[in-house]
């Protein structure tokens, strides 16, 4: 995760994803042909490689094979904490909470959830989020 300014997420978004504008969180999947994906071809190939998952089985405390895959890299999550706080005065919440939400909201991403162009998707990916925040 990276905590950044909006001058530098507004810089990655408009790289990124052509969008000229700072914006709240985004999200960079490490495999390259996941949801959200990045645009740029070069940082979709540079991300992939790492983490995958493998056929390799975890030892437990006694040697015993517990059947559990290494730890998988998902992404980046870059969150501008000069919005966060803008939106958490709007939203009349504190900044921890807004950066923990925005937090949750940028791993769903990284997950697969989509909510752009789909108000279905947008309602479930809000309803997930405040399950997540209240858990």
């Amino acid at each position: 995760m990276l905590l950044t300014d909006d001058a530098e997420i507004h810089q990655l978004n408009r790289e990124y994803r052509g969008v000229d504008r700072p914006t709240d969180v985004l999200s960079f999947p490490q495999d390259h042909g996941g949801a959200g994906a990045a645009a740029d071809p070069a940082l979709r190939t540079a991300m992939s490689g790492h983490g995958s998952p493998g056929g390799a089985r975890a030892s437990g405390a006694r040697g015993h094979s517990v059947g559990r895959m290494p730890p998988r890299l998902l992404g980046d999550v870059v969150i501008s904490v000069q919005t966060a706080a803008v939106q958490a005065g709007r939203l009349g919440h504190s900044l921890e909470h807004e950066m923990n939400r925005l937090l949750i909201h940028g791993v769903l991403h990284l997950l697969g959830h989509e909510h752009e162009g789909d108000p279905r998707a947008a309602r479930r990916m809000r309803r997930l989020e405040r399950k997540l925040l209240a858990g």
